[in-house]
């Protein structure tokens, strides 16, 4: 299979920054017969700019400690490894704040080595797979609804109490505490099948769109998809203007699959040809038959003045109708098949 991705943001800015910073990546690398591919999305739970840096630090750190992974390592170990380490970045940064508990990044990770997918997420950033049309989260938003709908299953809540709970959508979960009490990682290995689409997006995009509003979007090619899905999430009406909205979305394609596409495109191409052959033919035999016209004149004109050479003249005038009609015939029957 290859990967192909598709990577597209909206960053609110604040006044005073220039340039936003890089808040996720993707880098794809080939790997023995497959390919390696590491995606990172960070968030700044509040959208201060020294949240921005510390998620820009964590950013680093991952694709800096954690690279060339093979299925000899272990890779949720490693992971587990990194979230510690890009914890302690974002926290080493909220310390030289005046208000370093203030101080909170999203984030989440994923790892495809041979087609088998590994993810860890702290936050409340998403991961999805589109499978045979269907939608599925498969991370978790570490908010405090999530842990009050536990209570309700327990019928220790009621529906009403968290609708009414001001603070439910408050992340319980993030880089930037002294310890995370809940990560979202992957429990067994996922393996990805020919058609899969994964979407990796911020708060800011899940918030805004829900699952049928993303899975007809996702039918596009990654990069038109991502963009499509930024442009819808920041144009809804209940989207948080406060909030970066990011999307990176990636498909699995067999080389059977790619020539099939290539093809396709081969063929779009061969069919604008022969569209333009098709438009220059109708317009030759227009030019022919206006020709013929005039000639036809020239010969009825020798034919009142018993012209000797009239006979010719007249062969001449048939072959160029013959010729004219025929150019026509081709053109309207190219213009219909390639024009459906």
């Amino acid at each position: 299979m290859k990967i192909i991705s598709g990577h597209a943001t909206q960053i609110i800015s604040e006044t005073n920054e220039q340039q936003p910073l890089l808040s996720s990546q993707i880098r794809t690398e080939a790997s023995g017969k497959s390919e390696l591919c590491i995606a990172v999305l960070t968030n700044a739970v509040s959208g201060l700019k020294t949240e921005r840096t510390a998620a820009y630090s964590a950013l680093k750190t991952v694709l800096k400690n954690y690279q060339h992974p093979t299925l000899k390592t272990n890779i949720p170990n490693a992971l587990q490894r990194t979230i510690r380490k890009t914890n302690q970045i974002v926290r080493d940064v909220a310390s030289k704040t005046s208000q370093p508990t203030a101080i909170g990044v999203s984030i989440v990770i994923i790892i495809i080595v041979e087609y088998i997918l590994h993810w860890i997420a702290v936050g409340d950033n998403k991961l999805y797979c589109l499978r045979d049309n269907e939608l599925v989260e498969l991370t978790h938003e570490q908010t405090a609804a999530r842990l009050m709908r536990e209570n309700v299953m327990d019928g220790k809540l009621s529906l009403s109490d968290i609708d009414t709970f001001p603070e439910r959508n408050g992340l319980v979960s993030y880089l930037g505490m002294e310890t995370i009490p809940d990560i979202d990682a992957t429990l067994k290995p996922f393996a990805l099948e020919p058609g899969d689409k994964l979407l990796l997006c911020s708060n800011g995009l899940h918030s805004a769109l829900n699952n049928e509003n993303i899975t007809p979007l996702l039918a596009a090619p990654p990069q038109v998809a991502a963009t499509q899905l930024v442009e819808s999430a920041s144009q809804t009406p209940n989207v948080n203007q406060q909030e970066d909205i990011q999307a990176m979305v990636f498909a699995f394609q067999t080389k059977k699959q790619e020539k099939s596409i290539a093809a396709g495109v081969t063929y779009q191409l061969y069919r604008k040809l022969l569209i333009y052959a098709t438009d220059t033919l109708s317009i030759l035999g227009n030019l022919i038959g206006g020709k013929v016209f005039a000639f036809q004149t020239k010969v009825q004109e020798s034919i009142a003045n018993h012209d000797s050479d009239m006979h010719y003249n007249l062969k001449i005038s048939i072959l160029g109708v013959i010729t004219g009609m025929v150019l026509t015939a081709i053109s309207l029957l190219l213009f219909y098949i390639f024009r459906n």
